[in-house]
């Protein structure tokens, strides 16, 4: 039987060597161009699945069946400036957009085929231009557009009005069925089965936010926390219900789209690609081969493989199958400590200023993440006895404690 001693240094050298895989194997992802069969400009791309998804723009409709490797152009039953796209499920999907001849009718187009073949609906007499839509369901969904948010039950056959005043909104986005938000001029909470606005606050708690042009994109990774981006390099952390916005800003190009495969791996998009692997605190730019902008970033879910599409039909596939999250750098973090450390799965971390903090166990997988600022309560449900691996990450920083849980 080995000594305590023997155990001790052994479980040292295994801490070392697991921080130093992470700080090693991290690698960026790769962003290739793609062939296009279209010039025109793509505004917005959907995967429904690893292998079906379909990207939009003017009077364009692309469509692909093999995970983005080919595209083939579908036609569109209008002529119009298709910006939004999204499916609820494997089959069922709907556009938006804004009639090209000037007309103020609605374009609200559905497939129930994956995107093989599309048809208009909105059978109503609404006259609205949209941006962005967003279903929860396959009849349940929600448009935003010129000064209002509409919701329909029926399949994108009738629309009320969710939210009808003089604000443009540019995106909406419902992490669950019962609240969603919207962003554009405002940003904006939809509660009570987004049937109600609220105005948000902004990063001082004050009414407003501090807004240099349109919020251009949403995104939850979690019911608890989401991602803004927009015109000016403006990019938020967006927690507590949509109410604190911490700003992540580190560039003031204008940040188009953004995507988070999980609550710590995230990109933007302008004309290049940005990448994070903890939570937003820092970002790395990964350049655009085909160096147009880049309006829209998905990912199918639990895929590794995304793509982002722009200006003159540019497509690009970005590849984070090599990218893992992990320690980016080894650098303390000040004022950072543990307690109690040993401890039966509950214990509190606590560090100066915002931090974003993940557990991982001895395998690597990641247990939990959260931001947070000065301290943070952790309870790791059903956690066995073991060495488990907090990183604290902040701006500029990066710091790994070991936690035993007896």
């Amino acid at each position: 039987m080995k000594s305590d001693s023997t155990i001790k240094f052994l479980s040292i050298i295994i801490f070392l060597l697991l921080v130093n895989v992470y700080a090693n194997a991290q690698s960026l992802p790769t962003v290739t161009s793609v062939t296009s069969p279209t010039s025109r400009d793509l505004y917005s791309v959907y995967f429904s699945s690893s292998i079906n998804g379909v990207a939009v723009g003017d009077s364009v409709v692309l469509h692909t069946t093999d995970g983005g490797t080919t595209w083939a152009a579908v036609t569109p039953p209008v002529n119009g400036r298709l910006e939004g796209v999204h499916f609820p499920t494997a089959t069922t999907g709907y556009i938006v957009g804004i009639y090209s001849d000037g007309s103020s009718q609605t374009i609200v187009l559905k497939t129930t085929d994956g995107g093989k073949s599309w048809t208009s609906v909105a059978a109503d007499t609404l006259a609205e231009n949209l941006h962005a839509v967003f279903f929860t369901s396959a009849d349940t969904g929600f448009a935003a557009g010129e000064g209002v948010v509409l919701k329909t039950v029926n399949g994108g056959t009738f629309w009320s009005y969710s939210v009808n005043d003089n604000y443009s909104y540019r995106s909406v986005f419902f992490p669950g069925k019962d609240t969603g938000y919207a962003a554009g001029d405002e940003f904006i909470r939809l509660p009570d089965l987004g049937t109600k606005k609220d105005s948000l606050t902004d990063i001082n708690g004050t009414t407003g936010y501090d807004q240099s042009g349109p919020i251009l994109s949403i995104y939850y990774p979690s019911p608890e926390t989401g991602y803004i981006c927009g015109a000016s390099g403006q990019l938020y952390r967006v927690t507590k219900a949509g109410s604190v916005l911490t700003s992540l800003s580190f560039n003031t190009v204008n940040l188009n789209s953004i995507f988070f495969m999980n609550t710590t791996q995230g990109f933007t998009s302008a004309k290049d690609v940005y990448y994070t692997s903890n939570g937003g605190t820092s970002w790395s730019s990964i350049t655009n081969p085909t160096g147009d902008s880049l309006r829209s970033i998905n990912f199918a879910k639990g895929s590794n493989i995304g793509y982002a599409v722009g200006d003159a039909g540019a497509i690009v596939k970005i590849d984070a199958t090599t990218s893992v999250t992990g320690v980016s750098q080894a650098t303390s973090l000040a004022g950072l400590s543990v307690y109690p450390n040993p401890s039966d799965g509950s214990f509190t971390v606590q560090a100066a200023g915002s931090y974003q903090v993940t557990v991982m166990n001895s395998l690597g997988q990641q247990l939990y993440t959260q931001s947070a600022n000065d301290a943070l309560a952790i309870t790791l449900p059903n956690a066995v006895s073991g060495i488990y691996y907090v990183q604290v990450s902040s701006v500029g920083s990066n710091s790994v404690e070991k936690v035993i849980i007896k």
